[in-house]
Order: C-alpha cells, then structure tokens, then sequence
C-alpha cells in the first residue's frame, strides 16, 4: 500500500491544516446534520479532497453505505441504479453517501438529473463532488452554466495557503516512521513547495528516497 493510503486520515483530528474546512463541517452538523447534502469540495490534487469526502461519508454511512464513482462512469442508467439503492435503509449508517471523483467531468445528462436529485437530496442520501474546479464553466469546457447546479451544493474548498510547514512536518514524521528520513525539516519544506503542496505528490518523492541522506 502506497504511503499516501496508509497514512490518510481516518478522523477529523488527523486532518492537517484544514481548519477552516472543519469549522463549516462542524458548524453543518450542528445546524441541521451532515447528512441529506451534496457537497462540492475543491482544491489544488493532493490536498485532501477526497479525504474529506471519506471523513463525511465515514461519519453517515454503514460499512454497505458508500460507493465511490468516477464522474465519467455516472451515466443516466448508473444514477438510476443508484436511486433504486436508495430505497432501502443503508445498512448500519444515516445516510448512502455517493462519491463522485472528477465532478468537473460530469457528463452532460448525468449533469442534468442531479439538479433534480440534489434540489435538494433525501435526508438519508448524501453526495460528494471532489474536482480540482472551483466554479464557473465546468464539465470539460463545454459551455454548460454549472451555476444552478453548484447553487444545489455545499461549498467545501481546500486551500494551499499555510500549508508548506504543516505538510512538512507530517511528511517528516511519516519518512521517519518508515525509515526513509535523512534530511531536516527544511527540506521538506522546500519539497512539498516544489510539489506546488501536493502530498501524496510528496508521498511519492519520499517512497521513492529523495528524503534519505546522500552518501559521501
């Protein structure tokens, strides 16, 4: 297993740098639940978008609950599949929580009966859309005024701002965990800046040596 899978987060207190996400996921639950809502979560690759939609849907669904989907695979037929799994109770949890990978390549059908599905969902289903988009003209430069679309959706977005340090750290600690650390915190600073934040982009680069100490 990859380094970013073995240490994503599995609880909101793992989550690194991300405070203000947390606050509007805490203020969600206070105010009327998390469940029932379509997400729209964005932010630069590597940033925890998806991670942040596994938290959510941890928190609702039962272990039979949850189905992750690239936006691509989401035709008409699969959401009618969907719906129809709907119908009955998640088993163990609030709410079928429906990850949609990519949103931004939403076909243009599929695009089209979500404004229906999510206007807005049932208590007891919830979708997460995670795209490196934030707005404005989506699904692959096709015209389409994603407006009415992301008004139906909670916006969740993840910035790069402050993160060089914190992401440093946890890098740091996860090279040294796994015997991969040879080089101060400076370095990975410099490392997760060269990977424009991206983590797992950083994973990588420390599975792949960069962080050990060079001989000689």
């Amino acid at each position: 297993m990859q380094l970013c899978e073995r240490y994503r987060p599995r609880q909101w207190s793992d989550l690194i740098g991300h405070d203000a996400v947390k606050a509007t996921v805490d203020r969600l639950r206070a105010s009327g639940g998390l469940a029932g809502r379509a997400y729209w979560i964005t932010g630069p690759s590597g940033t925890g978008k998806t991670t942040v939609a596994k938290l959510i849907a941890a928190e609702l669904s039962g272990p039979l609950g949850d189905l992750e989907i690239h936006a691509r695979k989401l035709t008409t037929a699969k959401l009618a599949e969907l719906v129809a799994l709907t119908r009955f109770a998640p088993l163990g949890g609030k709410s079928w929580c429906f990850l949609v990978n990519e949103a931004h390549r939403l076909r243009k059908d599929a695009e089209g009966e979500l404004l229906t599905l999510c206007d807005p969902p049932p208590p007891h289903v919830t979708w997460l859309f995670t795209t490196t988009t934030a707005g404005g003209l989506l699904f692959e430069g096709r015209g389409i005024d994603s407006e009415p679309f992301l008004s139906r959706c909670t916006p969740l977005h993840l910035s790069t701002q402050g993160l060089a340090e914190p992401f440093a750290r946890q890098a740091k600690t996860v090279a040294h965990a796994e015997g991969l650390d040879g080089k101060p915190l400076a370095a990975y600073v410099r490392l997760v800046h060269s990977q424009h934040g991206n983590l797992r982009a950083v994973y990588q680069r420390i599975e792949a040596g960069d962080m050990l100490k060079k001989e000689g």
